[in-house]
């Protein structure tokens, strides 16, 4: 309070950090996820497991009955929030695990990454030659240990930097183009189809490849990554 009777309003500083060179409020995403209908509570930090590699982590408490997809979840906040504000990590809870005071204990808050490779014991593996490509480069970018084909590259780990890595690089080996957009909103099968697509001479390229036994682009780009 000033001494002219005005109150100020301070923002905690425990809810205001820096990921990737930008000032992020975590109030103001956990903010963007209660104001959805389908979910009923959440709360965002950033987890730090790898020094000097942050990670904004959002889990949520889905509202009764409500049904709703990541993929889902994460068009919905691409609409309410900036790309350098989206979590890389959105993980569905029953219950937040609490202090015994009552108050949410965000320390307690399981890694995400245990979550997901518990999840991933019936993953799809990647089935098409550019599945495995991307599965391969995302590898290389996230260091996830295993990435199935109805995997997101947010979901595992990545970030907008991340994914500009693996633009770039889908670009120059393939001719392909993705935008971000691309990456934010399908899952590796998905953009395996969007990539082949692209690629409208890839069965005559293999075709001619296999008599002349020389390698497609693809196979080179697996033995890049693999």
């Amino acid at each position: 309070m000033h001494e002219s009777g005005d109150l100020e309003y301070v923002r905690r500083n425990d809810t205001q950090v820096k990921v990737r060179g930008y000032r992020i409020e975590l109030d103001e995403i956990e903010a963007a996820l209660r104001s959805l209908e389908q979910i009923e509570d959440a709360i965002v930090i950033v987890r730090e497991d790898v020094v000097g590699d942050k990670r904004i982590v959002a889990y949520f408490i889905p509202a009764s009955g409500a049904s709703l997809t990541i993929t889902e979840l994460r068009k919905l906040l691409r609409a309410r929030l900036p790309a350098y504000m989206y979590p890389q990590y959105l993980i569905t809870m029953d219950a937040f695990p609490t202090t015994p005071n009552g108050k949410y204990d965000r320390k307690a808050l399981p890694p995400p990454y245990d979550l997901h490779d518990a999840s991933q014991a019936g993953s799809i593996p990647p089935q098409t030659e550019t599945e495995q490509v991307i599965a391969s480069s995302w590898i290389d970018l996230i260091g996830s240990k295993q990435v199935g084909r109805h995997d997101n590259f947010f979901e595992l780990g990545g970030h907008s930097l991340l994914s500009m890595n693996f633009i770039n690089a889908i670009r120059k080996s393939l001719g392909a183009t993705l935008t971000p957009r691309d990456i934010v909103l399908n899952d590796l099968a998905n953009l395996a189809s969007i990539i082949d697509k692209q690629l409208p001479d890839l069965s005559a390229s293999k075709a001619n490849s296999a008599k002349t036994k020389a390698k497609s682009p693809l196979s080179r780009l697996i033995d890049r990554f693999g």
